[in-house]
């Protein structure tokens, strides 16, 4: 008889701490799914963060080329312009302000580009761009205008216009 009381307490002492084992384990569980979702929300929240400064520098870069563009439009550009050549230097073209551009195409008042700041472009010379926003609207508009990202093969570039 003594043995079966003894195997009763075991057996109830066993089911006790399986019990409180099996309630720890569900308390894990529950405590780990709030640390998941904390670490999910500070990411995200990382992530945020890092896309607003990533376009507020964007948004820098691109201003601090459109106030250049507006700048350089304010100025006479020499006359040999016309003759269809990459020669133009945005170093002596720029040569009082920090310079952002990368590239610098002119064109005539009919939008057929006439000079380029590079060899790269060369064969956008002789090219009308008068139906592209880009040209139209400045010229319409009287104001600089920003394209967003376009892809160029395998280049992306923003184009900033100004009419000069």
């Amino acid at each position: 008889m003594m043995e079966r009381d003894y195997n009763s307490k075991l057996t109830v002492f066993v089911i006790i701490a399986l019990v409180v084992i099996g309630g720890v384990i569900i308390a894990n569980l529950l405590s780990f799914r709030e640390i998941e979702k904390l670490t999910i929300n500070q990411l995200l929240e990382n992530k945020v963060t890092e896309t607003k400064f990533a376009a507020s520098q964007i948004e820098t870069h691109v201003n601090k080329v459109r106030d250049e563009l507006v700048t350089l439009s304010k100025f006479p550009f020499p006359d040999y312009l016309d003759d269809q050549e990459c020669r133009l230097n945005l170093e002596e073209i720029n040569h009082n302000s920090e310079n952002k551009l990368d590239s610098f195409l002119l064109t005539n008042k009919e939008g057929t580009v006439v000079s380029c700041s590079s060899g790269d472009y060369k064969d956008y010379l002789g090219l009308n761009i008068k139906d592209k926003d880009y040209f139209r609207i400045p010229r319409e508009t009287n104001e600089p205008y920003v394209t967003s990202v376009l892809k160029q093969g395998t280049n992306r570039e923003i184009i900033v216009s100004v009419p000069l």
